[in-house]
């Protein structure tokens, strides 16, 4: 421990580095990992440090943690400063530093330290090697880990660059976005989770028959009434609007919920999922808007506003370069979604917020009406009428909405 950070800040990011990650991950848009084949990723020590602060950050525990990498040639050293607050004695950092360097057809660590003590060769060696062992046991998720592992074809240094292959089939990836969905969460959650699954499905039962699109709306109030109920404190008001907009959050993606419940004795989720998959819910008569929404809420309440924002940003850019093309409905349901997860989740609102989502009306109670004059665009319209997304003009246009949204029944007295 040191009483100051090795790298210095607290990992956040200014805005030209944010519409940076917003391109990177466009470039490498998960879409492309739908099906088999192989994968290539360079990145460069900027580029690293960026997308490892914004992982870092988005880990419970760990904010406000800060990195840095360098890249020379065929080798690279990474710096992380972990905050830690001693009460009385003030706050103190774990200092970690690691080298690597290109061996074979790998990246190897040749050295890692704790501060300005270096851990000896034989304790690496020997972490590795434990960490190997448990990858090859049975249980899970470690088994995912080594699939993962196992499908790195190759990592290179060179060039002052880090090269990744990947290659994937289609098993691996459903194996791997199932599991993901369980490793945070808890088996207090997982009862959260399987309480508001129960609700959806109780009236997605009663929408479904008439319907087969359906508001939001009809959701939401009746299960922030639920919240209420389960609600005796900010603290158990934080917990269950998180499970509340991640439930809320796979449902309407269509994603199965046995992926949170894992097995429970008590439900079938297999059989729950099939009886409601007909049925699409709709925000201002779109479906889409829906599925920004409650994506944008869930990761926001989950890992941050930050990282939901990103992600967010990131999925228009790269619908300007396809047929569906920018917009900025979809970037109006992302941030009222946004805003919806970060009040869901902040002690001094998180109660507040239950009671009035609990007694909201209509959809425009947390959501603005969205204009349609700026949708669909391709990447060559919008840098026509937007320039680019550092512009006054597009910033002004987000600036529009945010204060729309601000003024929104659920958040104002």
């Amino acid at each position: 421990m040191s009483t100051s950070p090795n790298v210095t800040g607290n990992g956040s990011l200014n805005e030209a580095e944010r519409r940076e990650v917003e391109q990177l991950i466009a470039d490498y848009s998960p879409n492309r990992l739908r099906g088999s084949g192989e994968q290539q990723l360079t990145l460069n020590a900027h580029e690293l440090t960026m997308l490892g602060n914004v992982l870092l950050n988005s880990v419970p525990g760990l904010q406000p943690a800060a990195m840095k990498v360098a890249i020379s040639g065929a080798t690279a050293d990474g710096e992380i400063s972990i905050p830690q607050t001693l009460g009385p004695f003030g706050t103190v950092y774990l200092n970690l530093s690691a080298s690597f360097a290109q061996q074979g057809d790998s990246v190897q660590l040749t050295s890692l330290r704790a501060g300005r003590l270096p851990i000896p060769r034989y304790f690496t060696n020997a972490a590795q090697a434990w960490l190997a062992s448990r990858l090859q046991a049975a249980g899970t998720p470690r088994e995912e880990l080594l699939v993962l592992r196992r499908n790195l074809d190759n990592t290179a240094l060179a060039n002052d660059e880090l090269q990744l292959r990947l290659q994937w089939n289609e098993q691996t990836l459903e194996r791997l976005r199932s599991q993901a969905r369980q490793w945070a969460i808890s088996a207090e959650d997982r009862e959260r989770v399987r309480a508001y699954y129960q609700e959806i499905v109780r009236i997605s039962e009663q929408q479904a028959v008439d319907n087969r699109f359906v508001s939001l709306h009809r959701f939401l109030p009746s299960l922030f009434t639920l919240a209420v109920e389960r609600s005796d404190s900010a603290d158990d008001a934080i917990a269950e609007n998180r499970a509340l907009l991640l439930t809320l959050s796979m449902f309407t993606n269509e994603l199965p919920v046995s992926d949170l419940l894992g097995s429970q004795p008590d439900i079938q989720p297999g059989e729950a999922d099939t009886r409601v998959t007909d049925l699409r819910t709709m925000m201002f008569y779109r479906h889409d808007l829906s599925l920004h929404f409650t994506t944008a809420a869930a990761i926001a309440a989950s890992a941050g506003v930050d990282l939901a924002d990103i992600l967010g940003t990131a999925k228009e850019v790269y619908d300007s370069r396809q047929r569906s093309g920018f917009s900025f409905s979809d970037l109006t349901a992302n941030l009222s979604g946004m805003a919806l997860g970060e009040a869901a989740t902040q002690p001094e609102s998180a109660q507040q917020l239950q009671r009035r989502m609990a007694a909201a009306q209509a959809e425009t109670d947390y959501m603005p009406t969205p204009r349609t004059d700026a949708d669909g665009m391709t990447e060559e319209e919008f840098a026509q009428r937007f320039v680019d997304r550092s512009s006054d003009v597009y910033n002004s246009r987000l600036s529009d909405i945010n204060e729309l949204i601000a003024a929104l029944p659920v958040y104002t007295d």
